[in-house]
């Protein structure tokens, strides 16, 4: 990995990961599918990615959101896949 490239592993991320193909995946645990995962897309970039995961748990649960950056205010613009 390249200079200021953090490790996979050492994400503490909601709803990302990393898997094999390299790209970043936005992901939910259903609620009511069992804790199956809900995907919200794959970017190339982890910033991306950990904002559009956010971005869906603001809609989706409002004042009880729990995101991974509490204190970023979201643009309205909508964040699209892969990049």
């Amino acid at each position: 990995m390249g200079e200021g490239v953090v490790a996979p592993t050492a994400w503490n991320f909601h709803g990302v990961r990393m898997p094999p193909s390299r790209e970043f995946i936005a992901e939910l645990r259903s609620l009511i599918k069992k804790g199956k995962r809900v995907y919200l897309g794959s970017y190339n970039m982890a910033e991306a990615t950990v904002y559009a995961h956010d971005a869906v748990v603001r809609l989706l649960f409002r004042k009880k959101a729990k995101p991974n950056f509490p204190s970023h205010q979201p643009h309205r613009q909508v964040v699209s896949p892969g990049g």
